[in-house]
């Protein structure tokens, strides 16, 4: 009973926990990031193929006291590596950000964030992905519902960490490292260009 309450429970998250921005938020001309800042979808296949990209580099920033688990992160990168082609490798780096003071956001206070603190962008041999572990809120919470995540750019994605943290670990309620895996490769697949965002639906027999 208590296997199919997660099921069940987890089966709900990733149809309405979720919330995508096909368009560019802000566009404010940055050269250097430029190739980062596209609609989301649009790099799925330099994403997927070792053709342009030949390294995948992911930047794992979170709010000082809301870091993903290791699990979380060790299921993550096995995750990329099981679905990519790069010849080069898939390298993870976490790091830290100042405690932000807000309890709700906007996905335009996400990209002011991500402007501040992203290190890794595009090079040429090296594709980059930053995923924001954040506290607080999404303003697309309603009473009857939340947001979990929401992938925004062609590379970028924000996991709302403190969403998840009241969702687990409790009774009857999912282990948190499976909840933040579910969430993450769910939004992780959006920027691979899941569902009709860029990756043509193929049907295996």
């Amino acid at each position: 009973m208590r296997k199919k309450f997660f099921t069940v429970l987890l089966f709900s998250v990733l149809i309405w926990g979720c919330s995508k921005e096909s368009e560019p938020i802000i566009n404010d001309g940055v050269e250097v990031a430029k190739e980062n800042r596209k609609p989301t979808g649009a790099s799925a296949n330099e994403l997927l193929s070792g053709n342009v990209y030949k390294k995948m580099i992911v930047e794992l920033a979170y709010v000082e006291g809301f870091e993903p688990t290791e699990e979380a992160k060790n299921n993550f990168k096995n995750f990329i590596e099981e679905r990519t082609f790069k010849p080069n490798g898939v390298e993870l780096y976490t790091k830290s950000i100042p405690t932000i003071g807000k309890e709700v956001y906007t996905i335009n206070d996400i990209v002011t964030i991500e402007k501040e603190h992203r290190t890794y962008y595009n090079t040429q041999n090296t594709i980059a992905v930053w995923a924001l572990f954040i506290n607080g809120k999404s303003s697309k919470d309603s009473d009857s519902s939340f947001v979990l995540g929401t992938a925004y750019y062609n590379t970028s994605f924000v996991i709302f960490e403190e969403t998840i943290r009241e969702l687990s670990n409790g009774t009857f309620e999912p282990e948190r490292s499976l909840l933040e895996s579910s969430v993450i490769h769910h939004e992780f697949g959006h920027i691979l260009g899941l569902t009709n965002l860029g990756t043509p639906f193929t049907n295996r027999p």
